[in-house]
């Protein structure tokens, strides 16, 4: 992890446009301007479309940078704490169609709550991590994104995509799926 004290400027925009958005819906939710089921998945794409965002942008490469890293580390700890303080409200419930069956052996695993994507980033930014040290030890280069890549060389890198860059990047999409749709 580079140790440059300068958050990159797409990250600093990003940022500011995620906490905007994060603002946003806690307002709407403390005005009542929504209603709470629609809410509920408003919250979820947008704690889902953040994390999904870091991850085929070229803006995952950034998280290399210590500051940068903290800061949406900082951002995920307080989306954590949001999820376990309403994690159980009926208020961000996801209404169902009469189709859903909740007893069945997959559907008992899906949750019925929008904040419970809250903790998609937080789960994302550790296993990122995990996975990044992994890559610097391997090759001696941060891990990059593979998505939108339509060369076995990575645009802002400049550097060469391996199978290791591949497979983290899946496992970061099952990271991302499975603790936003997951109970």
């Amino acid at each position: 992890m580079t140790t440059d004290t300068h958050i990159p400027k797409r990250q600093r925009i990003f940022l500011v446009i995620a906490i905007s958005i994060g603002i946003l819906l806690l307002s709407t939710y403390q005005l009542n301007l929504i209603k709470n089921g629609t809410l509920g998945v408003l919250i979820f794409l947008y704690s889902f479309g953040l994390s999904m965002s870091l991850l085929v942008s070229s803006a995952l490469v950034d998280l290399n940078n210590l500051n940068t890293y903290l800061a949406w580390l900082s951002l995920s700890i307080i989306m954590l704490l949001v999820y376990w303080w309403t994690k159980d409200s009926p208020d961000f419930s996801i209404s169902r169609t009469m189709d859903f069956y909740e007893k069945s052996k997959f559907n008992i695993y899906v949750t019925n709550s929008g904040t419970n994507a809250l903790r998609t980033l937080f789960f994302f930014l550790i296993v990122y991590q995990l996975c990044n040290i992994f890559m610097k030890r391997l090759i001696s280069k941060p891990l990059v994104n593979t998505f939108n890549q339509f060369s076995w060389t990575h645009d802002s890198s400049r550097r060469r995509i391996t199978i290791f860059d591949v497979t983290f990047n899946i496992i970061l999409y099952c990271v991302v799926i499975g603790s936003a749709v997951l109970k």
